[in-house]
């Protein structure tokens, strides 16, 4: 499969109204396994409020450490193929 920043994307999980999900692992030594959700581009592009949103949540989520909820490790993006910002 692909490779996006420094993960590998290993499998299509799911995907949904907003983003579709890859279990994913880090490139390098650790070799992490991880999920990562790939936001569909429209709701950045078009929708100026909602990545203010998506990182006042990304914020909020990333203090939560509990062992039944996901643990957010990072907010990234990479471009895209017109160079727009892919989160």
């Amino acid at each position: 499969m692909e490779q996006l920043g420094r993960y590998r994307l290993l499998e299509e999980l799911g995907s949904g109204g907003f983003a579709v999900v890859y279990k994913a692992e880090s490139v390098g030594e650790d070799r992490a396994r991880v999920a990562i959700k790939c936001l569909h581009a429209n709701l950045t592009h078009e929708d100026p409020g909602f990545l203010e949103s998506l990182r006042e949540e990304a914020r909020i989520c990333s203090l939560i450490h509990h062992h039944n909820v996901v643990r957010v490790y990072e907010l990234a993006y990479e471009f895209d193929v017109r160079g727009e910002p892919q989160y």
